[in-house]
């Protein structure tokens, strides 16, 4: 480790043994640490998101205009995957690049703190967004594929109820415009003539073709500028001699993150431009959807704790049940964990409403999560002394009102900082947009 903005000579055990705990904390992994960068925490997310796309333009002369929002704007299904835990199909964009498309309860979060993790100092992760009513087109299988195929609406909700899922996808299409056959079984949307191939850019082959809208729903990026080489257990003997692998213990107790599997710690080579090669070593968080939520249902905001730390007579004790504990966790000292914790408190408000306003949630929604986290982090400034490092509480209502004026009055979405389910806001955004829930959540499990 390093001292910090000396990272031209590393702490020697030696002199490691004259420090105090205080000192050790504010040590610094190498500056070319595989999964930080050396930047402080703040607003990153922007930037890496312009590097990732200038690194996809690099990858050929067919992606040499690659543009996300274009990208995702309309996708082709290409199948069902069932290696996975949340209902999902892969889809490729007009560029040729695949996509996940996926449902449930993790729509929202994961795409926030997949923000938050880069804001926070990742090096890299997946790139995810959200998709709003109709944001996203997905084409079905075109009318003259050979084999059978998912040609409707219909075909895709069959095959993902009769999946290891069970999902029920008819409560995530979007109730109209929606095109019927002479049974009753629901076609699409609606169907690709001319105008709109021409419009849009489409293989000519899908003339005919029924597309699909959706309430919402999430899409994951599979990028062609990095070789993933598989996991990275934070139970190995090198992860459990990294301050980061063992920090790692307070960010995601702080999200409550209770899916920290071997397989959710990934590691890659991200292309590099300078010398044309994929030889950038890179660790990484790639899956942070089964946060903020209970025991089943992620993103449920009402059962994710505004506390959750507790003290014993000679320990500091996170509030969370993970279904994993990495053995880098266990390893984990006092020294290490505030030194996580100075970089979540070195996060500001609006880092944290950045980050949400990409989530897809409303607005009071968003603010639930970001009180809760700020509540959260204050803890984290009182039970490892930041205040000693100049680290000062941010104001926040954990408990707040969200009144919000209507022809019948005023409403309340949120009461006493919990989305209130008696909303008639919350009714009809749980209908027409947020078909997993707002205050009650659906998990996947119980679809």
């Amino acid at each position: 480790m390093f001292r910090p903005n000396k990272p031209g000579n590393p702490v020697t055990a030696e002199e490691m043994e004259e420090m105090t705990a205080l000192d050790v904390s504010r040590l610094q992994p190498a500056p070319d640490h595989p999964a930080l960068s050396p930047e402080p925490p703040g607003d990153r997310f922007g930037r890496f998101l312009e590097e990732q796309t200038a690194l996809v333009q690099a990858q050929g002369k067919k992606l040499s205009s690659f543009d996300f929002a274009f990208a995702r704007r309309i996708l082709y299904y290409d199948e069902l995957k069932e290696d996975a835990t949340s209902p999902k199909i892969t889809a490729k964009d007009r560029y040729g690049m695949k996509w996940k498309v996926k449902w449930g309860d993790e729509v929202h979060t994961d795409v926030a703190l997949t923000r938050l993790y880069i804001d926070l100092g990742g090096v890299y992760t997946d790139l995810k967004f959200y998709s709003g009513p109709g944001e996203t087109l997905l084409i079905l299988d075109p009318p003259g594929k050979k084999k059978e195929g998912v040609r409707t609406f219909a075909d895709l909700a069959d095959l993902l109820l009769a999946s290891k899922f069970q999902f029920h996808a008819d409560r995530y299409l979007l109730p109209e415009p929606v095109l019927t056959g002479n049974d009753g079984r629901v076609l699409g949307t609606g169907q690709v003539d001319q105008e709109m191939i021409d419009r849009e850019s489409l293989d000519p082959k899908y003339l005919g073709a029924y597309y699909v809208a959706f309430k919402e729903l999430q899409l994951s990026f599979f990028n062609p500028a990095i070789k993933r080489l598989g996991g990275a257990a934070l139970g190995n003997v090198g992860a459990v001699e990294d301050r980061v692998a063992r920090g790692s213990l307070v960010f995601n107790a702080w999200i409550k993150n209770k899916d920290m599997k071997d397989d959710n710690s990934r590691v890659g080579l991200l292309y590099n431009p300078g010398t044309g090669a994929f030889d950038r070593f890179v660790e990484f968080q790639s899956d942070l959807g089964c946060t903020l939520g209970a025991l089943k249902p992620s993103g449920e905001l009402n059962s994710f704790e505004k506390s959750f730390v507790t003290y014993m007579t000679t320990t500091i004790n996170f509030t969370m049940k993970p279904l994993y504990i990495p053995k880098a966790w266990k390893a984990c000292t006092w020294a290490d964990a505030r030194w996580m914790a100075l970089r979540i408190a070195a996060l500001s408000r609006a880092d944290l409403e950045h980050c949400f306003a990409d989530s897809g949630w409303p607005v009071f929604a968003q603010k639930v999560a970001v009180e809760r986290l700020l509540n959260r982090r204050n803890e984290l400034v009182e039970a490892f002394r930041l205040g000693e490092d100049g680290v000062k509480p941010i104001p926040c209502d954990p408990d707040f009102d969200f009144p919000v004026k209507t022809k019948q009055g005023t409403d309340f979405p949120v009461k006493n900082g919990k989305i209130n389910d008696r909303s008639a806001i919350v009714r009809e955004l749980e209908e027409t947009v947020h078909p997993e829930g707002l205050a009650k959540v659906i998990s996947r499990k119980n679809d």
